[in-house]
């Protein structure tokens, strides 16, 4: 079993507007026009399975007679992320009603391909096993 991490140290505003900044960097003049405002960013999502039999193969060599579960925790790596939002207090206060996170992107409903929003941080734990039926040797 091993834990990874996954970081986005893009700020808010890295991925909408970083092509749109280049284009004016050698301008002196500060104003961007407005009919060159970047369009919404599309996500990229990471295939957790693609990413995680990746990560084994470079350490083990091959994943042949492998089985891989991985699973999203806390950020500590001491629950499983999913048990945690559930059991966590749902707090309220006077002003929830202009909270909007619509804006956020969102993991395919699979659960495998995920997004990282900027400055998101996410844990997965990884287990490894030996898939039945193969003796040691033909591993």
């Amino acid at each position: 079993m091993f834990l990874f991490r996954l970081e986005n140290l893009a700020d808010k505003y890295f991925d909408t507007y970083y092509d749109y900044y280049e284009r004016y960097e050698n301008d002196t003049d500060i104003d961007i026009p407005i009919e060159d405002e970047p369009e919404e960013v599309i996500p990229d999502y990471i295939d957790l399975d693609k990413l995680v039999a990746l990560l084994v193969q470079k350490h083990v060599g091959s994943i042949a007679g492998i089985t891989l579960s991985v699973q999203e925790t806390s950020l500590t790596g001491t629950e499983i992320y999913k048990e945690m939002v559930e059991s966590k207090t749902k707090w309220t206060s006077l002003d929830d009603e202009w909270i909007d996170d619509s804006y956020l992107p969102k993991d395919h409903e699979n659960g495998r391909q995920i997004t990282l929003e900027s400055q998101r941080v996410r844990t997965f734990r990884v287990v490894i096993g030996q898939k039945k039926g193969l003796r040691e040797e033909e591993l």
